[in-house]
């Protein structure tokens, strides 16, 4: 890959810090510049996607997609939000308030909108690790993160930092630390989450199995069993949403082939993690955008746990 080239003047007294800083962080002179001015930096170039997870629906999927050299230091995972609370979140996510404005005005009467648009970039310096950690997991509850993605969304520099300040979190109970899925990479590794029972909603969690369609019909079953009590929701989806479905959750399009190809010749195919064989339990949230019917969710009853 080419290589632009800048020349950076240093003075003589400055050179020991500079190669004392080169040498704890092992990285070229460039690398740990460029780092500097990403982090002054304080905006970012993001598309910004929203869409409804049915059509009509009040319930609202958001996308954030850093881009360019900035791309780092803001959201970049799924979150779901009611209509009437948009304008506030975009806000709060680093979204100038005249684009909110407009995002939600074109939302209007549409499925779905996505927007190029610059954003602050969303931090508090003045926290330690692992007061940003807490903060960083309370925004995003129910949702579960593993060290190494916690890392990369806080934009902290070594992944231990991550792993110290969840060891600790874990300690407590308004923490779950368990081996799950992770929100943003997907990966079924150990994770962490806001316990359930210290957030206003239940968070009930499911398996999934798809089914082909049988002779004459053309959309696949996508039966969601409740891992608690054993209750069922179901959704029917074209095969593009099928393998959107699998694309989702697995990331991987030779993994995707391979579930659609065991399917037809099944009839069905259990949704598992792809190293170990184990059911693949899947946070209530996600199902949302894949035609599930917000009622037969349990956590979207209105319950709480007491």
């Amino acid at each position: 890959m080419a290589m632009a080239k800048k020349t950076l003047y240093i003075k003589d007294s400055d050179l020991p810090l500079w190669d004392l800083a080169q040498a704890e962080f092992g990285e070229s002179v460039s690398t740990l510049f460029a780092d500097f001015l990403r982090e002054r930096v304080k905006t970012m170039n993001a598309f910004v996607h929203v869409l409804r997870s049915a059509p009509g629906s009040q319930d609202l999927v958001v996308m954030f997609n850093p881009v360019g050299p900035t791309g780092t230091g803001g959201p970049t995972r799924t979150q779901y939000v009611r209509e009437t609370q948009l304008s506030d979140f975009l806000e709060l996510s680093g979204v100038k308030r005249d684009v909110a404005a407009r995002i939600v005005t074109e939302l209007r009467g549409t499925q779905s909108i996505s927007e190029l648009t610059s954003i602050y970039k969303v931090a508090d310096d003045s926290k330690t690790v692992p007061q940003r950690v807490a903060a960083f997991l309370e925004s995003k509850a129910p949702a579960a993160f593993c060290d190494e993605c916690i890392a990369t969304q806080l934009d902290l520099k070594r992944h231990q930092q991550a792993q110290q300040a969840t060891s600790g979190l874990a300690a407590s109970s308004a923490y779950t630390r368990r081996t799950g899925l992770c929100t943003n990479c997907r990966k079924n590794v150990l994770v962490i989450s806001v316990s359930s029972r210290h957030t206003d909603t239940v968070i009930d969690r499911y398996t999934l199995e798809l089914i082909t369609p049988a002779q004459g019909e053309s959309e696949y079953r996508c039966i969601a069993t409740n891992t608690n009590d054993g209750s069922v929701a179901e959704a029917r989806l074209n095969l593009r949403q099928a393998n959107e479905l699998l694309s989702h959750f697995y990331g991987d399009q030779r993994i995707v082939a391979d579930l659609m190809l065991r399917a037809s010749v099944y009839g069905s195919v259990e949704l598992v993690t792809w190293r170990t064989h184990d059911r693949l339990v899947i946070d209530s949230p996600d199902l949302l955008q894949f035609g599930f019917n917000r009622d037969e969710l349990q956590p979207w009853r209105g319950e709480t746990e007491r």
